[in-house]
């Protein structure tokens, strides 16, 4: 109770200032044009300074395999997120796998450490997922590429809440760098960080149900995407690209 309190004061608090300052600034970077949005809709002051830069994803990422990706037979969903915010579903997630587990054989892997990992844990085993479920905990940059190369899919439907959500996506474009399409929610940051058709599909709503049927339709094969055309995707994100994004900005910044 008085941690939430002390929480809801400082988030205030730090809201005023950023609703004062930030009017004030030359210009204004934003890591998507969703994030740009929500900026000029809550401090319209801000017009006319917001540059939508987007993000860079990790060179690391996108360097190409040394050998030929190696594929298990049975199809690989993988997850990469914090377990600690019951907004990314990842329950859902499980729940939607739980209606598919008689109908097509897969495994699922969340890559992710939060308080959440037990009663996540617990709802695998209820819902008779154990041995088709894995949670890895944290992994360090090289073993988690590695998971991202082996997978088939990559999953994150995350909802919107007033106070937290996707203003951009940076995970969604590390597993298209790795060739991997991904599963995401039309909301928010998210919608900018997956070209539909191209680098993954969407649920225009994250219920149990809408993950349920877009899962099966990618297990079915009614969905396919080509790795090559993941990886390009990536690259158009990459460092470079958001220097040239960016660079109005300092030379806007240099003129005064």
């Amino acid at each position: 109770g008085q941690l939430r309190r002390l929480e809801r004061l400082w988030r205030d608090h730090t809201t005023r200032h950023i609703r004062h300052w930030l009017p004030q600034a030359t210009a204004i970077l934003t890591n998507s044009r969703y994030t740009e949005k929500v900026l000029l809709e809550r401090i319209p002051g801000c017009r006319g300074k917001t540059i939508p830069a987007m993000v860079g994803v990790d060179p690391f990422f996108l360097e190409p395999p040394l050998a030929p990706d190696e594929k298990p037979k049975v199809p690989q969903l993988i997850t990469v997120t914090r377990l600690s915010e019951p907004r990314k579903n990842v329950h859902r997630v499980i729940e939607a796998l739980a209606r598919l587990r008689y109908r097509h054989p897969f495994h699922y892997t969340v890559v992710g450490e939060g308080n959440q990992r037990p009663e996540l844990e617990r709802l695998v085993e209820r819902k008779g997922l154990c041995g088709r479920v894995t949670f890895t905990g944290s992994l360090p940059r090289p073993a988690l590429r590695e998971r991202l190369r082996r997978a088939d899919l990559f999953i994150l439907t995350a909802s919107v809440l007033p106070t937290s959500h996707e203003g951009f996506g940076l995970v969604y474009l590390e597993a298209a760098a790795c060739g991997v399409p991904s599963l995401a929610a039309r909301l928010a940051g998210a919608a900018e960080a997956v070209a539909e058709g191209e680098s993954g599909y969407f649920v225009d709503e994250p219920t149990v149900a809408a993950i349920a049927d877009a899962l099966s339709r990618f297990l079915e094969g009614e969905l396919r995407f080509s790795r090559t055309r993941c990886r390009a995707f990536a690259r158009q994100f990459g460092w470079e690209r958001v220097v040239e994004r960016a660079l109005p900005f300092y030379l806007q910044g240099a003129r005064l």
